[in-house]
């Protein structure tokens, strides 16, 4: 009895991992978002704002911040996100998504949110910098 229900747990956690890194791959505008990132194509400059391009970043940042949350709140573990390691590697070290992030901090700062931006996605960054 013991067995199966450890089967069973760690076959909805392996769905659970698939599901997380197909969105990656399937989601258009995190497709979108990460494509312009890795080709140089993204710039953070005032246009940028309320652009269609801001939608489609904050939603991938979003995304990898949940993923974050859950490795830094041990629901997962760092491990278990490896074959997105390369994608927010280039996505944390990218020099314009750091220009939004430093906005970004200055921006919570200024209307009283004491909470770093996209703190989850920041983390496993760092991890993933720190641990290659």
């Amino acid at each position: 009895m013991y067995w199966q229900i450890r089967k069973n747990s760690l076959f909805a956690k392996a769905n659970f991992m698939i599901e997380l890194f197909m969105r990656f791959y399937r989601d258009d505008w995190i497709r979108e978002a990460f494509y312009g990132i890795e080709y140089g194509e993204f710039t953070y400059d005032v246009s940028f704002h309320n652009s269609e391009i801001e939608k489609k970043i904050d939603y991938m940042l979003s995304y990898l911040d949940l993923l974050g949350i859950l490795v830094k709140s041990q629901v997962i573990d760092l491990d278990s996100i490896k074959p997105l390691y390369y994608e927010i590697y280039r996505i944390y070290n990218n020099n314009e998504i750091r220009k939004y992030i430093k906005f970004l901090r200055e921006w919570f700062k200024h209307i009283g949110i004491e909470r770093e931006p996209f703190e989850g996605f920041q983390y496993v960054g760092r991890e993933i910098k720190n641990n290659t």
